[in-house]
């Protein structure tokens, strides 16, 4: 026997023994997006999260009501202020704009964060559920997210209702 003719013959042995133990392995799906907002624990953490940002966001909204109201008055009483005054409140009203636009981008920076931080430990959290009922259920492989999925593989309802019950 020739040698390509055999390492033909071994590429379908590999080919079809890989076949078999695909077909025979349980796999299931879980959609990742739908127990973060579908989680008991997701919405704890997301309300706790309100409250922690909740004061400065209130802060902010009052500096810019603030900061809106002074320049609609400036604006109405700019024509009667000496050159010196006008360019004194105008750059004083610039300032606070910039200050004001500062704590935005800082405040929503800090929210991201938090955001990621809260996603990142509750998947670690999850992932012990995906596990237990991966074990249990007998599955070979559980994936994450799957383009297409047959409904009777996807476990995430199975995985919910532990998170529900775990909280």
């Amino acid at each position: 026997m020739s040698e390509t003719m055999r390492k033909l013959i071994l590429t379908l042995m590999l080919s079809l023994m890989t076949t078999l133990a695909l077909a025979q392995s349980r796999v299931a799906v879980i959609s990742s997006q739908r127990l973060l907002t579908e989680s008991p624990q997701y919405a704890e953490a997301g309300e706790a999260m309100k409250k922690e940002f909740q004061s400065r966001a209130d802060a902010l909204e009052k500096e810019a009501r603030a900061l809106a109201e002074d320049m609609a008055k400036f604006k109405k009483d700019a024509e009667i202020m000496s050159g010196t005054e006008r360019a004194a409140r105008e750059k004083e009203l610039n300032t606070r704009r910039i200050d004001i636009s500062y704590s935005e981008r800082k405040l929503k920076e800090d929210v991201a964060i938090r955001e990621r931080e809260l996603t990142q430990r509750l998947m670690q959290q999850f992932q012990e559920v995906i596990e237990a009922v991966a074990l249990e259920g007998q599955y070979d492989m559980v994936l994450q997210d799957p383009v297409y999925a047959r409904e009777k593989a996807d476990i995430t309802d199975t995985v919910l209702e532990r998170l529900r019950r775990k909280r």
